[in-house]
């Protein structure tokens, strides 16, 4: 049974660093076993195309930018779906108009879909980013989408947790659970003495409030680190300036402001190298569900820190930590890290790297989801 999927997206840029680095790993993997792979950004694409892959850009209506409403309403998506003979469609996302034009182009088409809604069911991202927010959802919810979201044929969560949190959000209890994965065949450079792991914790990743970045600044300013060697990276877009600015004074405040930097995004060979000479890769998110980047540290043999709420119950078995995202757990969690071996530190990385070849690599992962979609096939036709 030939597959021909197109993924439906919100954008497909790098200021979408988590979701796209999702997709992204998704379809270069499955570029190499469908016949056909595209993706449709109903908003930004600043990214190359992978490999294999088509990526086409709507041009936006002005006057719902915001919600990253085509100008051309159905017709772009209605067109790839015929044009490259589409038999199913992955959508991606809850709130912006991506998912909503793709359930309908799917009822027009009678192509099956799957939707994969990124963590964005979660008690913190439906209730715990002020009232306003929680107003605007709950109303759209109700008096547009619901009834539209019923139609999806399956539904994806990441992880058993996000499952729960999808399952009561729905009110379905046919949630399939996949997890994130990455392509580990670019194997990780033998370390040499002049490559090995810094005095260095690094966040990875968007500077927003739901990344807990703010903790990992007072955690860091307040714990026992033993030598002042320690330095703490902050590498990322800043996405909420007022949450920037923020951050920036607790730095100004810090006693160990000095040793706290900014150093913005970072791609490709810069990331893959701040991650293999960082001592830990520091995640503190109040939601994510896995959180790319965990994986990606572990690519590069370097254990990470991150959260309960990630839903990655079996990191620790591999040589990570897991903690809740307050101050003083994450406080005492550096404080442990700060005091491995560098025997320690290298054997955890190891171990972290194995878990994820064989649990959340593109090998491992990627054939359920060319059997999910034979299987959403076969019941459609």
């Amino acid at each position: 049974m030939s597959i021909r999927v197109l993924h439906v997206v919100e954008d497909f840029s790098s200021a979408n660093t988590g979701v796209t680095s999702v997709i992204r790993q998704i379809v270069q993997w499955q570029a190499k076993h469908c016949e056909w792979v595209g993706v449709y950004a109903a908003g930004p694409v600043d990214l190359p195309p992978p490999n294999g892959v088509h990526v086409e850009a709507a041009n936006l209506d002005e006057a719902y930018r915001s919600w990253r409403y085509p100008a051309d309403g159905l017709t772009g998506l209605l067109r790839l779906i015929e044009v490259n003979g589409v038999t199913v469609l992955h959508l991606h996302g809850l709130w912006r108009a991506a998912p909503l034009l793709g359930i309908k182009a799917a009822a027009v088409s009678g192509v099956p879909m799957v939707l994969s809604v990124h963590g964005q069911t979660s008690p913190w991202a439906l209730n715990g980013q002020g009232v306003s927010k929680q107003l605007k959802k709950s109303l759209y919810w109700n008096c547009l989408a619901r009834r539209q979201f019923k139609k999806v044929n399956a539904l994806h969560a990441i992880t058993p947790l996000e499952r729960e949190h999808m399952a009561r959000f729905f009110k379905r209890d046919d949630v399939v659970i996949i997890p994130n994965a990455i392509d580990l065949n670019s194997p990780v450079q033998d370390l040499s003495a002049e490559m090995l792991p810094t005095h260095s914790f690094v966040f990875l990743g968007r500077l927003h409030p739901v990344k807990g970045v703010d903790i990992l600044i007072e955690a860091f300013s307040s714990a026992d680190l033993g030598p002042e060697d320690w330095r703490l990276i902050l590498a990322g877009p800043e996405e909420v300036p007022g949450y920037v600015e923020h951050l920036r004074d607790l730095v100004t405040h810090s006693k160990r402001g000095s040793r706290i930097e900014f150093v913005g995004p970072v791609f490709s060979q810069d990331k893959q190298s701040l991650l293999r000479q960082a001592w830990v890769l520091v995640a503190p998110s109040h939601t994510e569900v896995i959180g790319m980047v965990n994986l990606e540290a572990a690519a590069q043999g370097t254990p990470s820190l991150t959260t309960h709420q990630t839903g990655l119950t079996d990191w620790q078995d591999g040589g990570g930590i897991l903690v809740t995202p307050e101050v003083g757990a994450l406080k005492t969690a550096l404080e442990n890290a700060s005091r491995w071996s560098m025997a320690e530190r290298l054997k955890r990385g190891r171990a972290s790297r194995d878990l994820v070849q064989s649990r959340y690599s593109q090998e491992a992962v990627g054939p359920r989801w060319i059997d999910l979609y034979k299987k959403l096939q076969g019941e459609v036709n």
